[in-house]
């Protein structure tokens, strides 16, 4: 984990310094830091929040849930790896997912819990079109378990709202690792 910084350490960061450090507190997708660094200076840290979630919030429907960029279909939910996937089998996982990922006990999987998993993943992406959300760092595997196999259920606006709510939640989790709470003693 990177030393905390100030919120005044923040506005003071260059574009470049802001987007490397802040580019993964949504998942894979610094363009949101890019947005957010041009919104400064931000009063505290859970100002920087509001303006995250609130870039957030005004993307069109289709930027924040799926979109083609380079042939790719990307978005906020899009960026997400799959819980215990491919790319955390390959160790390729963002170090801030690899984290949460064994924190959460989904990396030490039994060949069972795997195969249920794997499935849900597949199951879940086959009837939303995006990888399952979930604030890992709030949930331990069990909940994680139950939590896939109850919002498999859910409609499709449903899910929409609780996968961005889920990464939100993981935003604000982050920014906690990356930002002091203190106040802006400039502003």
């Amino acid at each position: 984990m990177s030393e905390q910084l100030n919120i005044d350490e923040v506005n003071e960061l260059d574009f470049i310094s802001f987007v490397s450090r802040f580019g993964n507190v949504v998942e894979s997708c610094p363009i949101v830091a890019a947005a957010v660094c041009q919104m400064r200076p931000f009063r505290s840290r859970d100002a920087m929040f509001e303006e995250i979630c609130a870039t957030i919030d005004g993307m069109s429907k289709e930027r924040k849930y799926s979109y083609d960029l380079n042939g790719v279909r990307q978005g906020i939910l899009m960026c997400h790896p799959d819980l215990a996937g491919k790319l955390a089998c390959r160790g390729e996982l963002t170090a801030d997912s690899t984290a949460e990922q064994s924190r959460a006990g989904l990396l030490n999987l039994t060949a069972e819990e795997f195969r249920r998993l794997t499935t849900f993943n597949d199951e879940y992406k086959r009837k939303f079109g995006f990888p399952f959300v979930i604030c890992v760092g709030e949930n331990k595997k069990a909940a994680i378990f139950e939590g896939i196999e109850r919002r498999l259920k859910n409609s499709a606006a449903e899910e929409l709202h609780t996968g961005v709510e889920q990464v939100k939640r993981i935003i604000n989790l982050r920014l906690n690792n990356l930002v002091s709470q203190s106040k802006s003693s400039r502003l």
